[in-house]
């Protein structure tokens, strides 16, 4: 590695979990040392308003900063964020980092049986190195391991407590926060690494919301190489790369070789000037952890990725690459035959057949009278053409068709896979899903046989275990084909991620197995449906409950409706709802709703801010001084004294009427009126007496709530009711439980 500074950082803007207003200045932060520690390096995760930040600095040089080579006294690094700078003084001993400060201010300092340094602000304390309560909450985490310590950090108020399950290597892999003796978040964390044994990804799952997240770490080449970059599809013809230099290359499919140009980035927006152009362009740019989201000036929208992010799959990196540079190609037709012609016009394939396509510069597949071949764009074949198929799959291989039989060859005419299968399929750079005599199977691409072709189908492997059929029944196998869930055991199997399956008998049971195949809850539910890594919701008899995958009940069955992220009806505004509040579910019970976090505790509904309210809601006063708040979409018609949903009258709305107390009290008048029983309850913070029915209207289920309380000068009694189709309960009952709350009264 060269001496010299090299600080790259890439913010991945993800809801920071179990992070909670006012909290993100005490939030612990750490500092490990580096995946290669023989370069010195050191990675520091820091959790800043809701948003995470990777930072990695290695050896410095020395310059007119003041800095000292680890190993030394001290080493300070600059690192240089924005317009602000963050200084940064690192103590070592024997060349293991002890100590750090940033800006001479905030402290860092070692946990005792880790790897790194925890953040120590004025609040914060080590406070134990074993923690009892954290080790009740490792029975909700059958999937975390063993560890090698347990650290506990606490604010000096005893508020705020942390704890940190840590692996023999000393990286948290389960961190816990508590406020007042609330669990307020649990997270547990799984890293990937590179062959170079550095972290590339960190999988951060939400045990409370159920939400996970794959983190990326990205590695950008030091300036002087062909750096990775941004990419950006651009109609499928040509990309962006933008250097971290600040160079950038355009290929816009009309050009043998990309255009220069140069980029910078301030706050949110990207200006980019090109060779081509006759000004710069500017961007809006919101960044994600899987790169950027850009707006254009004419509010045009993209999405830009990490060229890493398609690095996974080369092949098609390259093949893509290949376009763009024949795109600028054009076939013709000339007397009902095709040829080929370059930009400035020049014929380079006669047309003389009946199809032509250029798969790379130079090269170019022809058809004749449903045969195809190989041409060199100076007319010379390279493949005769009798192929009865042929389709060009990248790096240099060709898929082919012979006698009704595919195998793979190269440019070069060498035959890869033998001409002997039905079909053949790329997978990915080394293997291809073949089909002989009707039956599916996995070849790699030296000939070897992965999975015997013996399968009616198999679905796409997901960490080493896929869906598979045969003889008409579902199972699952393994990576070599062996399985794992017998075919016909169970009459249907759904994956849940990478904790097992979904199962399901002939008699429409629902149970879940492990990716062992074990069952961990027996097929004896009405339904069941994932809601996250670990939960589900369950149903038996009309009523609804939440299971972990282990079986355990987390939440009884007793809800009369239940709704999580996925389900059909659950719009983008949903999920982040739920997400934004820690939980898994929205339920219903009676005329209440609430939340469901993924241990089963419930969660009361919040009302909305008063900024929201300000933005979202009207505010109309009718008779008695009664005032309703309520959502911009619904309507307010005092001729019929109804509140409704606008587009969705007579199914969710508010009715309300002023009846003559007759000189009698709430109570003394609810007995001589209302027959049903009475439950005491507050309306615009007054007394009130409430009931709940359901009615049969037509076709439809009506749950209707009434609720009764004086006006102010005790002349009226207020009858309100609210109601809406069992049909749209769980999007309606939001919406009445806001209105109903926010009902006020004016001042006499």
């Amino acid at each position: 590695m060269k001496a010299s500074l090299w600080i790259f950082s890439l913010c991945l803007t993800f809801q920071a979990l179990g992070v909670h207003k006012g909290f993100a200045q005490s939030t612990p932060q750490w500092l490990f040392a580096a995946d290669a520690p023989t370069v010195q390096a050191y990675h520091l995760s820091a959790s800043v308003s809701g948003a995470e930040e990777y930072q990695a600095f290695t050896k410095p040089v020395r310059n007119r900063e003041a800095v000292a080579y680890p190993g030394e006294k001290s080493s300070q690094l600059f690192i240089e964020r924005g317009k602000a700078g963050q200084n940064w003084t690192l103590f070592f001993q024997e060349d293991e980092l002890q100590y750090a400060l940033l800006n001479e201010r905030s402290s860092w300092r070692k946990c005792p049986g880790t790897a790194g340094l925890v953040y120590d602000t004025t609040s914060l304390m080590v406070i134990s190195t074993h923690l009892r309560d954290f080790d009740s909450l490792l029975l909700w985490l059958p999937d975390v391991q063993a560890s090698a310590a347990t650290v506990g950090l606490g604010s000096k108020d005893g508020n705020q407590q942390f704890a940190y399950l840590l692996n023999e290597a000393g990286w948290p892999i389960a961190e816990a926060h508590y406020q007042s003796g609330e669990l307020l978040a649990l997270s547990t964390y799984a890293y990937q690494f590179d062959e170079g044994g550095r972290w590339t990804k960190r999988f951060v799952h939400n045990r409370l919301s159920g939400q996970q997240k794959e983190v990326s770490r990205y590695l950008v080449e030091h300036a002087g190489k062909t750096g990775q970059g941004w990419m950006a599809v651009d109609g499928g013809t040509g990309f962006w790369l933008l250097e971290e230099n600040g160079n950038a290359l355009y290929w816009n499919g009309q050009a043998m070789r990309p255009l220069p140009g140069s980029w910078t980035k301030t706050s949110e927006q990207l200006t980019i000037e090109r060779k081509d152009w006759t000004e710069a362009r500017r961007f809006i740019i919101e960044e994600f952890a899987w790169g950027w989201q850009v707006k254009s000036e004419a509010d045009e929208q993209e999405d830009w990725v990490w060229t890493v992010a398609l690095d996974y799959d080369t092949r098609k990196l390259r093949r893509w690459q290949e376009a763009a540079m024949v795109s600028s190609y054009e076939v013709f037709e000339d007397k009902e035959r095709v040829g080929l012609r370059d930009e400035g016009g020049t014929t380079q394939i006669e047309a003389k057949y009946d199809a032509l396509q250029p798969i790379m510069p130079g090269l170019a597949i022809v058809g004749l009278e449903d045969r195809f071949g190989l041409l060199q764009l100076n007319g010379m074949s390279l493949l005769p053409i009798y192929f009865e198929r042929l389709q060009y799959l990248g790096d240099s291989l060709l898929l082919g068709q012979r006698s009704g039989k595919q195998g793979v060859i190269h440019l070069a005419g060498d035959t890869i896979l033998p001409f002997e299968f039905d079909r053949l399929i790329a997978i990915d750079e080394a293997s291809y899903w073949m089909f002989q005599e009707g039956k599916m199977g996995m070849i790699d691409n030296m000939g070897n046989v992965l999975i015997e072709p013996e399968f009616d189908l198999i679905q796409p492997f997901l960490d080493g275990q896929a869906l598979a059929m045969a003889d008409g029944q579902t199972g699952v196998i393994d990576a070599s084909g062996q399985w794992i869930i017998e075919p016909g055991v169970y009459a249907g199997v759904t994956p849940v991620g990478l904790s097992g399956y979904l199962v399901q008998t002939d008699a429409s049971s629902w149970g879940f197995a492990d990716r062992s195949g074990s069952l961990q809850v027996a097929p004896e539910y009405g339904h069941l449906r994932a809601l996250g890594a670990t939960t589900l919701i369950a149903q038996q008899e009309g009523r609804f409950g939440l299971l972990s995958i282990s079986g355990e009940v987390l939440a009884p069955l007793s809800y009369r409706m239940l709704k999580g992220c996925g389900d059909y009806s659950v719009d983008e505004g949903f999920c982040e709802a739920l997400t934004a509040q820690n939980v898994v579910a929205q339920y219903v019970s009676d005329d209440e709703f609430g939340y469901l976090d993924a241990l089963g505790r419930r969660h009361p509904p919040a009302l909305p801010s008063a900024e929201v309210i300000a933005q979202g809601y009207q505010v109309q006063e009718v008779e008695e001084g009664l005032i309703f708040t309520f959502p911009l979409t619904w309507a307010l018609e005092e001729s019929i004294n109804k509140l409704y949903k606008e587009g969705d009258y007579g199914q969710s709305r508010v009715v309300y009427e002023f009846l003559p107390a007759e000189g009698q009290g709430l109570a003394d008048w609810a007995s001589l009126n209302v027959e049903k029983p009475l439950l005491e309850a507050r309306v615009g913070g007054q007394a009130a007496l409430t009931y709940t029915e359901r009615d049969r209207v037509r076709y439809y289920d009506f749950f209707r709530k009434h609720l009764y309380c004086l006006s102010r000068d005790g002349q009226k009694i207020i009858h309100l009711e609210f109601s809406c189709k069992d049909a749209n309960f769980l999007e309606s009952i939001p919406h009445l439980f806001e209105i109903e709350q926010l009902i006020r009264f004016a001042d006499k």
